[in-house]
């Protein structure tokens, strides 16, 4: 199957798959703790029956995580100016609601789903601004300027609705009952409620101690049918057990149930643990068998052998004891190539076993922390406790007032505890906060002279009322902590601040994944010309096959047939090139690759995993008696294996530029030579005993300029490192090839690189770091910020190093006259590509070529 895409396309698709973009993505965006945030709120939505489309920005944003938004700069300084009003005692606010007004009407206009981004947007901004400039402001100030914020939102969505229709469902029932606080960072904590909690007139202390008393109560009605889960398992590992029911009340369990699970685990794993003992004997058994069947195999070989030799050896001899001899030779090396193989197999169920074995014995041997932490991470359960804890509630919600009147003398006993526990930690810190909890008690806990009165209607209602509510808080905050006002909000370093400006400039931007509050909402500065799935599957088509390859470098020395003329004396033409290609073969071990050989004018080295343990492997290398350097060949017909990695492009790239850099310096020490070298340039302009380099004919000029070519591929599919007849290692391929093809370039007089499109593709791919040339100050990248909406410029490509790559045409090997199989003067727009990742045009399969020009 093949799928379409368009040229312009390839950047983009290459920028999803990079390590770079991927790193910037994790660390800005926080994908895996965005996802599971937003699977958390879809999840509550939909069990309360909410309306959430307005849900839908968030969900297509789990490949890039935290949603980044801007507010239109001129806004925003209006916004800025008047957020002390919220603060103040003023009561006109008409300038705040009209620029409120004007923003959230445009943002309706473009999509109703994104309204709920926008107010989110404004709360966030309004927050951030509270955080920066509080002065003796306390939290009661923050709530009720908060509050008219979210008035102010509540009135104007209210009335655009009335003439912009969208669904307000999920802002009505769990945005606008939230409380808001200016707390900006998640941590599994109750402290986050604790706002909530003192706006109940609730003890706080009490508070979390009936939520570990309520989930142990809840989970009560479970406990039966959890143990019967564990029971009826056959247990191998932990995979076998990883999709208990009610999962959410695993960690609250009574003690001894968590002993009987244990106890479960630890029997049945043991029961396992016998067939697995059973398959050990039997593979044991089977390998002895196979040492048997060689030792019997080799006895025979040699009886035979002796006997054939006692027979044959005497005069005349026989002539036939060879053949004889190898005929038994094949058979002994053809029965005990079977038992190897056979043993191969048998050894490779061993160290499955041995692994079974492993994962067995942690099961018998396992603790219920250890369990609920394996269940944590593979995210079978839960890994925070306020969810754990509103799961529990919400199961049980219906059984709610029944389960607290069953347990009334149990909650008092909780109460009391609580309360006494209060009183000895105001002992060791007489803090106010243990103080106004110590009062609120009052409500509950009344002392008269031989009792004491328990309000108990007041801690069922508030503890019910407070636990239906928080699903709201938790919701609301999580969301307002999955978006980044980057007018606001800044990051700690310049060199993290210039990253996230590359971030946000070359990805987020490009695949409209930034939101612009000022009439352009979200803003793209790029259109796709394809498929959004077919972007994923391109993308997993080229990782699969472009991320690890081998690097083919082809060299050619320009002028190099022009001074075989011109020196006319071949003994100098060596001595000159040696000196010159001596400089250029270190560059390339020193930079990891493989010299395959020299041409004369020019080379052949690979770059691949591990390419100077082989070298090292195979070759020895001397300095002569005559100061010659010397490569002995020391292990012929070793192994020759190759194999691809992810950094054979990278490689091969950083060794072309510091042989363009190594040939410029070469020709500025020696074009003062060319005097002494070539007898005709006395005639130019002599200085300093030398001769002025602009003054030279072009012919001079080329001469040591170098024209190099990479292809890259895979093992025996593009290339192959082998011997020939002589023993000596070379290499075999078509990416050889097109590597020596692409080093005749374009213009044969000038230094070039050329490359192919899998070279460039597993160079992005794979590239830890792109070079980021953005030295801007925040306050004129708002300002400017709609000028680089306009900015058509390549993604990553400008961005991959120092130098500039430019698509130069096309390479069809398929075509027979091999002059016409680079094309630089037509380059097609649409392409295909196959599973195999075969690049198409026109279905001819082709590789797109590009020039590598250094900055």
């Amino acid at each position: 199957m093949k799928y379409d895409f368009n040229i312009n396309d390839i950047d983009d698709i290459l920028s999803r798959e990079s390590k770079y973009i991927k790193e910037l993505k994790n660390e800005f965006g926080k994908q895996d703790e965005f996802s599971s945030n937003i699977r958390r709120i879809v999840s509550i939505a939909r069990k309360r029956k909410i309306d959430h489309d307005c849900l839908n920005p968030f969900r297509e944003s789990v490949d890039t995580g935290i949603i980044y938004v801007i507010i239109g700069y001129k806004n925003f300084e209006i916004l800025s100016s008047m957020f002390p009003l919220l603060l103040s005692d003023s009561i006109d606010k008409t300038d705040l609601k009209n620029t409120v007004r004007n923003m959230y009407k445009k943002t309706a206009e473009t999509d109703g789903k994104l309204t709920l981004i926008f107010e989110l947007t404004v709360i966030k901004a309004f927050i951030n601004y509270y955080r920066d400039n509080k002065k003796n402001k306390n939290n009661r100030e923050f709530l009720n300027a908060i509050n008219t914020l979210r008035d102010t939102l509540i009135e104007i969505r209210n009335e655009i609705c009335s003439y912009i229709v969208f669904n307000r469902d999920f802002h009505r029932n769990i945005l606008d009952k939230a409380l808001i606080t200016p707390q900006i960072a998640f941590s599994d904590s109750w402290d986050l409620l604790k706002e909530k909690v003192s706006s109940y007139y609730f003890p706080y202390e009490l508070f979390v101690d009936l939520v570990a008393f309520y989930n142990t109560l809840a989970s009560l009605d479970r406990e039966i049918e959890i143990i019967k889960y564990f029971e009826e398992k056959t247990v191998w590992s932990i995979d076998d057990i990883s999709s208990p029911p009610h999962s959410f009340y695993l960690p609250y369990l009574r003690d001894e149930v968590k002993s009987i699970i244990l106890k479960t685990i630890a029997k049945k794993s043991k029961q396992t643990r016998e067939y697995l003992i059973k398959e050990e004997n039997d593979l044991n058994a089977q390998i002895n068998s196979i040492k048997k069947s060689i030792n019997d195999d080799l006895k025979e070989f040699d009886t035979a052998f002796i006997q054939e030799l006692s027979a044959s050896l005497h005069y005349p001899a026989n002539i036939n004891l060879i053949s004889n001899i190898n005929s038994y030779i094949i058979d002994f090396n053809r029965k005990t190539m079977g038992n190897i193989i056979m043993a191969n197999k048998i050894l490779e169920r061993f160290s499955m076993l041995k692994k079974k074995f492993i994962k067995n014995e942690q099961m018998r041997n396992i603790t219920y922390d250890q369990l609920m932490s394996i269940f944590k991470k593979q995210g079978f359960i839960e890994n925070s406790d306020i969810f754990l804890s509103i799961a529990a509630y919400s199961d049980y919600q219906k059984h709610f007032d029944d389960l607290f009147e069953k347990n009334k003398k149990y909650v008092l006993k909780i109460t009391k505890t609580s309360f006494n526990k209060m009183k000895g930690m105001y002992k060791e810190n007489s803090s106010k906060d243990i103080e106004e909890q110590l009062l609120l008690m009052k409500n509950i806990l009344t002392s008269k002279t031989f009792s004491t009165k328990f309000n108990y209607d007041f801690v069922r209602d508030n503890f019910r009322d407070i636990m239906s509510s928080i699903e709201n808080d938790i919701i609301v905050f999580l969301l307002l902590n999955n978006i980044r006002v980057f007018n606001m909000e800044y990051s700690q370093t310049r060199v993290k601040e210039k990253k996230e400006y590359f971030y946000i400039n070359n990805y987020l931007i490009p695949h409209g994944k930034l939101y612009y509050f000022d009439g352009k909402i979200p803003c793209s500065r790029t259109k796709l010309n394809i498929r959004e799935d077919n972007i994923n599957t391109i993308g997993q088509i080229l990782k699969k096959h472009y991320s690890k390859v081998v690097s083919s470098l082809v060299y050619d020395i320009r002028g190099s047939s022009f001074m075989s003329d011109k020196l006319n004396n071949a003994e100098k033409q060596v001595y000159i090139m040696r000196k010159y290609q001596g400089i250029i073969n270190n560059i390339i071990k020193v930079n990891n690759g493989f010299p395959i050989k020299e041409t004369g004018d020019g080379g052949i080295s690979l770059f691949f995993s591990k390419s100077k343990e082989l070298y090292r492997n195979l070759y020895k290398e001397t300095m002569s008696s005559r100061n010659v350097h010397i490569r002995h060949s020391i292990a012929t017909g070793a192994n020759l294996s190759l194999k691809e990695a992810e950094s054979s492009a990278s490689e091969a790239m950083d060794c072309s530029i510091k042989l363009i850099d190594a040939t410029e310096k070469f020709i500025k020490d020696n074009y003062i030579n060319y005097r002494e070298w070539f007898f005709d340039v006395h005639e130019r302009k002599v200085i300093h005993e030398g001769i002025e380099y602009a003054l030279l004919p072009p012919e001079f000029k080329s001469l040591f300029r170098i024209g190099i070519g990479i292809s890259s591929g895979i093992i025996n599919k593009d290339l192959s490192l082998n011997v020939n007849a002589y023993g000596d290692v070379d290499v075999y391929g078509s990416s050889i090839n097109e590597a020596k093809n692409f080093s005749e370039g374009k213009d044969p007089s000038k230094s070039v690189i050329m490359i192919d499109h899998i070279t460039l593709f597993n160079l992005i791919l794979n590239k830890e770091f792109f070079i980021d040339d953005i030295d801007i100050e925040r306050d004129d990248f708002m300002k400017n910020f709609l000028n680089l909406l306009k900015n058509e410029s390549t993604l990553t490509l400008k961005h991959i190093g120092n130098f500039e790559i430019n698509l130069l045409g096309t390479y069809s090997k398929s075509k027979k006259d091999k002059s016409k199989r680079m094309l630089f003067d037509s380059i097609p727009s649409d392409l295909q590509i196959d599973e195999n990742g075969i690049l198409y045009s026109a279905n001819e399969p082709i590789k797109l070529i590009y020039q590598i020009t250094l900055k």
